[in-house]
């Protein structure tokens, strides 16, 4: 019988195997259980202790202080953390490596997966990154387009950054750290500033600082923004006074385009000459926003009135 069943399903040494009801020969071992001598032996131990301890729970002549009843449940009690520990030990090893072999099996199949997917990750970010280049080169076409339809650009027509306008739209596609507001887009269409391309660089350095915000948590090494500015050479002021705020804070409030709410920006980079000279100067108005990890750009224009003029 062993001979045609197979080693995993044979019973020898005296033991007893219950075969079920459909055994097949490519069944598990542990499909038809088996008992071992020492399981036997056991189980020959076990038997009247069971019915001991069942006559003891049903006896109206015994309660929990009495002798017997201390006695009778020791001997039960060992003979059950015996059992338990006797059925550990005689665990076969047959047993445990076909669980190491599932288990590596199983190892193997997830590792697999993780591998997969990761596959197609890099290839969905290689792809996003590629039509993110493209939808990028189509939008500074269109803004190029757009400048070059112009009757009166301030630069020439072979400038690229004919235009406030233009070079705060391309601002906008090249640095992931702003978020240019349309009240900034507004104010830049009316700008005569003759230095596009320093407004473009300037917003350049801004991004510059936006990733290293991001990178570092929001710190600086113990600067501050005007200092960080300063050092690049560029002039960050991050108030007004009073009184220019008192005067004239309806002209640097704009509405936020994502919360509608009215945002008085003071913070403003001054860029170009010290002169009130709208083609000489220029002003953006920002702030960075701690938990968007963005610099928010509310105006790009004229000098707005202050309180000395």
């Amino acid at each position: 019988m062993n001979e045609q069943l197979g080693a995993a399903l044979s019973c020898y040494n005296g033991g007893v195997r219950t075969y079920y009801a459909g055994l097949r020969l490519d069944d598990r071992k542990r499909d038809h259980p088996v008992c071992s001598p020492v399981t036997l032996s056991y189980l020959a131990r076990a038997f009247p202790l069971i019915v001991l301890s069942q006559l003891l729970e049903r006896s109206t002549r015994f309660h929990d202080h009495s002798p017997i009843w201390d006695q009778a449940s020791g001997r039960i009690s060992s003979f059950r953390r015996d059992r338990l520990r006797q059925s550990v030990e005689a665990s076969t090893l047959a047993d445990f490596d076909e669980l190491l072999v599932e288990r590596d099996a199983l190892i193997a199949s997830q590792v697999a997966e993780i591998s997969q997917l990761r596959e197609e990750r890099n290839k969905a970010l290689d792809e996003a990154r590629v039509k993110t280049t493209e939808a990028k080169s189509f939008r500074r076409e269109n803004v190029r387009l757009r400048e070059l339809s112009k009757t009166n650009p301030v630069g020439s027509d072979d400038d690229e950054y004919a235009s406030v306008s233009a070079a705060v739209a391309y601002a906008d596609i090249d640095f992931e750290t702003l978020r240019i507001w349309p009240t900034a887009e507004k104010s830049s269409r009316s700008s005569p500033f003759r230095s596009p391309k320093e407004v473009y660089e300037t917003l350049e350095v801004v991004d510059m600082l936006g990733q290293q915000l991001r990178e570092s948590g929001g710190q600086l090494d113990g600067v501050d923004y005007a200092e960080w500015f300063r050092d690049i050479g560029i002039r960050y002021i991050p108030h007004e006074s009073q009184t220019t705020v008192s005067r004239y804070g309806k002209e640097r409030t704009f509405l936020h385009p994502v919360t509608r709410d009215p945002v008085l920006v003071e913070p403003h980079i001054a860029v170009g000459s010290s002169s009130r000279d709208p083609s000489e100067c220029l002003r953006i108005h920002l702030y960075w926003n701690r938990e968007e990890q963005v610099w928010e750009i509310a105006y790009v224009g004229e000098h707005l009135q202050v309180a000395s003029t």
